[in-house]
């Protein structure tokens, strides 16, 4: 729903919202964890799809994993910045600093 108001005739606008948005109680327990300087994500199976994606949308980084096991791929050489990690359909995002 979008609403508009003629700028001139406002003299005050107020958002006030009681619902808290935020999300908690998120359990990412052997989903990944860091390592150094590194995002493991353990337990793929053949054939997983491990894609980075930049906070604009842009490919980064995309492996088919062949070997079932862990899998390890360097934050390095990556710039500063919020990423999508999508593995098999479900979507993480992270921060490097």
């Amino acid at each position: 729903m979008e609403v508009y108001y003629d700028l001139s005739t406002l003299s005050r606008f107020t958002y006030e919202s009681s619902d808290d948005t935020r999300v908690s109680d998120l359990k990412s327990e052997g989903a990944f964890k860091f390592q150094d300087n590194a995002l493991i994500l353990p337990n793929l199976s053949a054939n997983s799809i491990v894609s980075v994606y930049s906070i604009d949308g842009t490919l980064v980084f995309k492996k088919t994993i062949q070997t079932p096991g862990e899998y390890a791929f360097s934050l390095a050489d990556m710039q500063n910045g919020t990423y999508m990690v999508n593995v098999n359909g479900l979507t993480y995002k992270i921060l490097k600093r």
